[in-house]
């Protein structure tokens, strides 16, 4: 038997797709900051 209730699992499970909806939606603009900058500003 599970550890962790229904609820629990279900709470879980959509922590882990907020997280990485979040993460892929803030990728692409970290990623051009990062060019950015190692690029230099000017």
């Amino acid at each position: 038997m599970s550890p962790l209730s229904p609820a629990e699992l279900a709470a879980l499970t959509l922590s882990l797709k907020v997280s990485g909806v979040a993460v892929l939606a803030s990728l692409p603009f970290g990623l051009a900051v990062a060019l950015w900058l190692a690029r230099g500003r000017g």
